[in-house]
């Protein structure tokens, strides 16, 4: 007989705990190694093309996979079957046209850019299937993603250390391939074992249409997100020096994955329960649930903040030593992103409700400030302008979303 370790390793949430554990994993390896295996000027290229591509996201696969996301058991469930097959049509369809748009474009122009089209599906194919097999509980198979996704970001980071500052283009052609081959495989996992049933249509437009009305808010939200994330660093390269411009991407990288990373490793872990407690219980015990964890993040958000910061400078300034170092840039991205952190929360409330178009508004709000603070502040003091317009800009948009709550529980802000 087993040990209870033994079981408990065997388990299903230890298979979806070391997915996890893989995907940020290669994440922080990404951050941590590109800078050094590149030179500043390859670095800052890869840090403005890729951005791009992130930009289309939102538009051709965002509304479809935050739905997806939402009503992942729909998905799965064989007996409404048309979830199913609405959404690959949709998927085939727009991956097959971005893929032609690659190849036409690479005839006329060698331009790194002319990759944007494929890293575009190489991003909506995975975050779909990750999301599924995450909020759908797939434990197994999203473990197995993971470690396929983790591969294809490995050969990446090996290439650029090889070739990255002279075949950035190619490299990320191979990337892009790599990923889309990792979730073309993984698709048809993304279902239950159930039983056959009746065939529905192959493209059901009143489910198409259920999830546009759920997910084409958020398709805005996905936009503002992209201009109070990235935008800073094209508005830094209008008026200053690129090697300025490296300095802040590499403070910014790493200021906020040292606290979206550990939060995102959170969401994930409790989102398939805020979920489950959505479908069995109600949203009002999601809800508690949620703000209870609310209360937790608020008690350690400052200490967190604190320690982040301090070994964030202090590995900038030993480490790469290529790069500008400016500690109160690193400092006010490390808040930014601990504000930003209350803003998973208090979205829960709208996206459980279907009130998606809240949580638009909000990082709309947010976008907009961005935009205006950047083109002030930038000019005047760079990189620190940046950073202070990105925090501005993150409180923005929870003062929205704290404003327009309806669920307020006592004791919890």
């Amino acid at each position: 007989m087993s040990s209870p370790i033994g079981r408990l390793l065997r388990s299903d949430a230890a298979f979806m705990f070391a997915g996890r554990a893989v995907q940020y994993a290669a994440q922080i390896a990404m951050v941590l190694i590109l800078p050094k295996v590149l030179l500043p000027g390859s670095y800052t290229e890869l840090n403005l093309v890729l951005p791009i591509a992130f930009l289309g996201v939102p538009f051709l696969f965002g509304w479809i996979s935050s739905a997806l996301y939402r009503y992942a058991y729909e998905f799965l469930d064989s007996g409404q079957s048309g979830s199913r097959r609405t959404s690959t049509v949709y998927v085939v369809i727009v991956s097959g046209a971005m893929v032609l748009v690659f190849v036409v474009v690479s005839q006329v122009t060698s331009s790194v850019y002319r990759v944007i089209p494929l890293l575009l599906v190489a991003a909506g194919l995975k975050k779909i299937v990750l999301n599924v097999l995450n909020a759908g509980r797939l434990d197994r198979r999203f473990l197995l993603a993971t470690v396929g996704y983790a591969a294809s970001l490995a050969l990446f980071i090996g290439l650029c250390g090889l070739y990255g500052n002279t075949q950035l283009a190619g490299i990320l052609v191979v990337y892009g391939a790599a990923d889309i081959v990792v979730g073309a495989l993984f698709w048809p996992r993304i279902r239950t074992r159930a039983a056959r049933v009746k065939a529905s249509p192959i493209f059901d437009t009143e489910i198409l249409v259920r999830y546009l009305r759920y997910g084409v808010p958020l398709m805005a939200n996905g936009l503002g997100g992209w201009v109070i994330a990235l935008s800073d660093r094209y508005f830094l390269a209008l008026w200053w020096h690129p090697k300025e411009v490296a300095g802040y991407i590499l403070s910014y990288q790493l200021a906020a994955s040292a606290i979206t990373i550990p939060m995102t490793f959170l969401l994930t872990i409790v989102f398939p329960r805020i979920l489950s407690l959505d479908k069995d219980k109600g949203p009002e015990a999601a809800l508690a649930y949620t703000y209870r964890l609310l209360g937790y993040y608020l008690r350690l958000m400052v200490p967190a903040a604190l320690v982040a910061s301090v070994v964030i400078m202090a590995f900038k300034h030993y480490v790469y030593t290529a790069y500008p170092f400016d500690p109160a840039v690193i400092v006010i991205i490390v808040i930014a992103h601990t504000i930003q952190g209350m803003d998973h929360f208090y979205s829960k409330e709208f996206e459980l409700n279907g009130r998606t178009m809240v949580v638009a508004r909000s990082v709309a709000v947010g976008a907009g400030v961005n935009v205006v603070a950047n083109v002030l502040l930038i000019p005047w003091i760079g990189a620190l302008g940046a950073a202070v317009a990105t925090a501005i800009a993150y409180a923005a948009t929870v003062s929205v979303l704290f404003r327009a709550r309806r669920y307020r529980p006592a004791g919890v802000i």
